[in-house]
């Protein structure tokens, strides 16, 4: 997984991507009008990820 996301926290992730309107598959591969975008909600889901797993932590 290249965003650094637990696979079942990534599935969220991925389908919030592919909903953008500058992201297409074409012939089975991802391309992007806007790079800055994938970048911008990547780091947004590794924090969240982050954050979900400090609350965990401190339930314990």
């Amino acid at each position: 997984n290249m965003v650094g996301l637990a696979k079942d926290s990534g599935r969220g992730a991925i389908a919030t991507l592919l909903e953008s309107k500058d992201l297409t598959i074409v012939d089975n591969k991802l391309y992007s009008s806007d790079i800055s975008q994938i970048k911008k909600s990547a780091e947004y889901y590794k924090k969240m990820e982050i954050r979900r797993e400090s609350r965990r932590e401190r339930s314990r």
